[in-house]
């Protein structure tokens, strides 16, 4: 009984040392743990150095803060960080804050350390680069510039030449568009054409908000508005301010001053109007098809509602023009022949024979009788 007992408390002796050395064992595992993020919180900003250099020094700034430059380096402060134009250096001499390289230069050296209190002893050496040749658009420690774009892309054209501080700007040809518009960006990525928009529809914008990516789609003019060519790249145009003759989503309104009776205002500046007017119909009842060439307007009184076409019938300024031309053909044509026919009457009475009246008042004197 008693070699039974001190087996039983030798087992249970055993079972509370496993425990303690499996409590000690998290323990130090534990404190492994703390004691590497201590240190990896101390590597990880700046807090250690004023131990080591004996000074305060902020602490140390991220490596988001620069974006990559021209060679690769992360030296073009991020448009983000633009409230602190500084960068952090270290050297021999210790630590410190120096001023980044405005726009139109480069960092040709960098700044050095050891001033009091943890200033910088020499401040950074900005060149400037060669205008025409290179630029830098951005506050920047970078050791090189950019080099100048020597032209643009497809489908674009120059609008304005290299400077120290922008590169080359270039736009879209017209009939194209950058799809992808962005502040700051002289050169578009790509550009699209446009799509051709049919008489009565015309171009709307459309953009992503989630990407900002640009895109075009033809639409059908409201209320208000027109587009009166075919193949057409312009948006929709308001209606002019006059009522003689409402307008419709292909032709603008027709105004009383209008040069002509059926007059149709382009919307394509420096375009002049084309004007065809509607033939009317034939005695059998068909009307002839006319195909209006890509990019013309079409005419007013073909494009109406069949309720407002009125064939033969002349607007109010049309028939004013009208009846003064007809005035004036006629009066000219009634002076004409009155000039006519008083020369002809002339040369009449010139062909008579002369008459000498005195010759012939003798004669008859002659063989009158006498009383006696």
């Amino acid at each position: 009984m008693v070699s039974n007992g001190w087996r039983v408390r030798e087992r249970e002796h055993r079972r509370s040392l496993r425990w303690a050395k499996a409590v000690k064992i998290l323990m130090l595992l534990f404190l492994h743990q703390a004691y590497c993020s201590e240190v990896k919180s101390l590597t990880s900003d700046a807090s250690v150095f004023p131990q080591v250099l004996g000074h305060v020094i902020k602490p140390r700034s991220t490596s988001s803060k620069f974006i990559p430059g021209p060679d690769g380096e992360r030296c073009i402060l991020d448009a983000n960080h633009i409230q602190d134009r500084r960068y952090e250096k270290e050297d021999d001499r210790g630590g410190c804050y120096c001023e980044l390289c405005d726009f139109g230069k480069y960092a040709k050296q960098l700044c050095q350390c050891g001033g009091p209190n943890g200033t910088q002893a020499n401040v950074t050496d900005c060149k400037f680069v060669k205008e025409g040749l290179e630029y830098m658009d951005k506050a920047n420690k970078c050791s090189q510039p950019y080099n100048c774009s020597l032209s643009c892309g497809n489908h674009q054209f120059k609008v304005a030449n290299c400077t120290a501080m922008s590169d080359i700007k270039c736009e879209c040809e017209e009939g194209w568009f950058n799809p992808h518009p962005s502040k700051g960006e002289t050169i578009p990525r790509e550009c699209r054409v446009k799509p051709r928009c049919p008489a009565g529809q015309g171009l709307e914008s459309h953009t992503i908000a989630s990407t900002g990516e640009v895109s075009f789609t033809c639409q059908p003019c409201r209320d208000g508005y027109f587009q009166g060519f075919d193949n057409s790249i312009s948006s929709c145009q308001p209606h002019r301010a006059c009522t003689v003759q409402a307008g419709n989503s292909i032709n603008d309104n027709i105004c009383l001053n209008d040069d002509l009776p059926m007059n149709l205002s382009s919307n394509v500046p420096g375009e002049p109007s084309t004007l065809e007017p509607k033939e009317l119909e034939s005695t059998t009842g068909t009307t002839p098809t006319q195909t209006q060439p890509s990019g013309e307007p079409r005419s007013t009184q073909e494009n109406l509602p069949d309720d407002e076409v009125q064939p033969g019938v002349w607007y109010p300024a049309g028939c004013i023009i009208a009846l003064a031309c007809t005035s004036c053909v006629i009066l000219v044509v009634l002076v004409s022949y009155c000039v006519y026919i008083k020369c002809k009457k002339k040369e009449t009475y010139m062909d008579l024979p002369t008459v000498d009246y005195n010759a012939r008042q003798q004669q008859v004197q002659l063989h009158v009788p006498t009383g006696t």
